[in-house]
């Protein structure tokens, strides 16, 4: 009874909405990458970003929300998990059970489709305070790190154990060569 097309929403605006959309959508990549430099948890960024990227897409098919389940799993964020597990839930019930009264304008489909679409932003913006609570404990970590921790630029006046006398570095043909002499020998058989 179903095809499988997409019913646009026609009406004033649609075409401006549209825009703000793909502009929010990108806003979403650039900022996942830069709490990704900032030393956010990489699955709380990813579940974000791809739940961010399905909330503000023109079309919001509800296979999209299976991407979000696998990456809000591997989340400790469990307030994110139950809501779009509920937004999961209505999505059930909108496709198939009301979608053709929703087509038909009817108002109860509508309010199911929008508490859905309320639940998804919700749990977007919950994995997005989730990720800024990663960067603070992200910096507070490296702020509170011990100062006897070397640095690389540290690690780089440290004698080098293949360096020569005068402290130059090794040449291309002793860096690609293994030192054998100290590896143990070898085991010997048992005798027989």
């Amino acid at each position: 009874p179903f095809d499988h097309v997409s019913v646009p929403i026609p009406g004033p605006g649609t075409t401006a909405c549209a825009t703000l959309c793909s502009i929010l959508g990108l806003i979403v990549v650039v900022a996942g990458i830069s709490a990704r430099r900032k030393g956010g948890e990489l699955f709380t960024i990813c579940a974000a970003v791809v739940l961010g990227l399905t909330v503000t897409a023109k079309v919001l098919s509800p296979q999209y929300l299976i991407w979000s389940v696998a990456l809000v799993a591997l989340t400790r964020s469990r307030r994110a998990m139950v809501l779009l597990g509920s937004a999961c839930l209505l999505t059930q019930a909108i496709f198939p059970i009301v979608y053709v009264a929703f087509i038909n304008a009817d108002l109860a489909s509508t309010l199911i489709l929008l508490a859905r679409n309320a639940l998804l932003v919700w749990c977007a913006l919950t994995l997005v305070g989730e990720v800024r609570r990663s960067i603070r404990a992200s910096a507070t970590a490296s702020e509170n790190a011990p100062s006897n921790v070397l640095s690389d630029a540290s690690i780089a006046l440290l004698p080098h154990p293949r360096r020569s006398a005068d402290n130059a570095l090794p040449s291309k043909d002793q860096v690609h060569s293994f030192p054998t002499h100290d590896l143990p020998a070898p085991p010997r058989p048992p005798p027989p």
